[in-house]
């Protein structure tokens, strides 16, 4: 027997906000292709869902990695002095490191 595919019920949802925001929406709902409001918001959740774990992926790889690297080693007062240094001029010069 074959599975009948099934529909989860549907909620509504009211969603207040400024005039200036809802033509917002609705004009990346015209550009996106959505059929309507309902579900370019529901896109909108399942693409943070996607990027809130993508997030939490590299984060836990991040802290993974720092594990694997070895004990720690104490940071001085003079070590936080150049890394203030550091970003202070970095950040005069324009200098913004990707990543």
């Amino acid at each position: 027997m074959a599975k009948r595919a099934t529909k989860k019920k549907q909620v509504t949802t009211n969603i207040s906000m400024p005039a200036s925001l809802r033509a917002e929406v609705e004009s990346q709902m015209l550009e996106g292709g959505f059929e309507n409001v309902s579900e370019y918001v529901r896109h909108l959740v399942r693409a943070e869902r996607v990027r809130s774990d993508e997030a939490r992926a590299r984060l836990r790889f991040q802290l993974d990695q720092g594990d694997r690297s070895g004990p720690g080693v104490p940071a001085s007062e003079a070590f936080w002095s150049r890394v203030r240094a550091t970003a202070r001029s970095s950040h005069a010069h324009g200098r913004r490191r990707a990543g």
